[in-house]
């Protein structure tokens, strides 16, 4: 190695060991609205921490839990976090006013400011509303406070118009958001539906409805073969889903006697239809037995004939048969006392026979 390449390395290590003797270190941190808690200070070395702590209301930026102050440590690059103070909220009454809000009554004692990271709770001032209530709560965030708003809803003109009702209350011109009205309907109609609505941001709820009563027509049931046996359906009203019950005039027949109860629908009967039965001639001859009543020449749908067999002889099948819709129901039948060992003419004749 030359003279020039053997000083080249002399200086080098002169250097080396000029940076070596020379460690790094972190200088006090200046600390809007707060400061260093200690009266004497040496610069932190890499890893040295340094204490500090902020002004009244102020918050420091990564403060420990149950204590006052913060907290940062000497790196390569400066201190870590940067020291810093986070500013507290004021609450403004022209904000809170042009926001139609106030503090909540729950803390209304509260003057002072609200410390960073802390919630203000606002309630709607009256006659003001919010959409949704959590929005009404605002985290102080380092001197910034978002204010939530509420607003006045709009009022209603007067109530719907329902058919045949009208309000419990005198009608107004002019309603606020979330005044009430009550509905009543005439005499005999029903209400259906919510009786009592609200003015909601300048619009009514859906008003109830006034369902009529039903009249019975004598014609139609004439027409329908039918009558009613309840004199009061036939001078008062059917009230709106009440059910009507008829019965079918005589001769005449339905094929399902649930159809003869009817409901009343808004004024509307629907007339179940019975049918004209054709009558009868003279029951049906049953050798041997006879009807207990008296025959005539013609009988109406439904009418009933009882049958009976002559003396000694035994029925068989059923004993009443009715009339329906011009064909009599199959009649018994009068056996035969021979049959069965049933005592014969001839032997009561031997009883009462003198001896030979």
């Amino acid at each position: 190695m030359g003279p020039v390449g053997v000083l080249v390395s002399v200086l080098c290590c002169i250097v080396v060991g000029a940076q070596a003797s020379e460690e790094k270190t972190c200088g006090k941190p200046v600390i809007q609205n707060g400061r260093v808690d200690t009266w004497f200070w040496v610069d932190r070395p890499i890893d040295g921490n340094a204490n500090y702590r902020c002004n009244e209301g102020y918050i420091p930026v990564n403060k420990e839990r149950r204590s006052e102050y913060g907290t940062a440590k000497c790196t390569e690059n400066g201190w870590d976090p940067k020291p810093r103070c986070l500013a507290p909220c004021s609450l403004s009454e022209e904000d809170m006013d042009a926001n139609g809000i106030a503090m909540s009554r729950f803390l209304r004692w509260l003057t002072s400011p609200i410390k960073h990271g802390d919630n203000a709770i606002f309630s709607c001032k009256k006659g003001y509303e919010i959409s949704d209530s959590k929005m009404l709560y605002s985290k102080c965030s380092d001197g910034v406070l978002t204010y939530p708003k509420c607003t006045k809803p709009d009022g209603c003109g007067p109530p719907p118009e329902v058919s045949h009702g009208e309000t419990v209350e005198d009608p107004n011109k002019f309603y606020e958001h979330g005044a009430a009205v009550t509905y009543k309907c005439q005499q005999s109609y029903t209400l259906e539906g919510k009786k009592q609505i609200s003015c909601r941001n300048g619009q009514w709820d859906d008003p109830p409805v006034c369902k009529g009563p039903c009249s019975l027509s004598e014609e139609e049931m004439e027409a329908n073969g039918l009558r009613i046996d309840d004199p009061l359906w036939r001078s008062s009203p059917v009230k709106h889903k009440n059910i009507v019950s008829f019965s079918c005039v005589q001769t005449y027949d339905i094929s399902d006697s649930s159809l003869l109860r009817v409901r009343c629908n808004d004024g509307v009967v629907m007339y179940p239809k019975c049918i004209k039965q054709e009558s009868c001639g003279p029951p049906p001859e049953v050798p041997l037995g006879e009807t207990v009543q008296g025959q005539l020449e013609s009988y109406g749908h439904g009418s009933v004939m009882t049958y009976r067999c002559l003396q000694y002889y035994t029925l068989e099948g059923k004993q009443n048969v009715t009339c329906r819709n011009g064909t009599w129901d199959e009649p018994p039948a009068c056996r035969d006392p021979h049959a069965e060992g049933t005592p014969q003419w001839s032997d009561f004749w031997q009883m009462f026979k003198p001896p030979k």
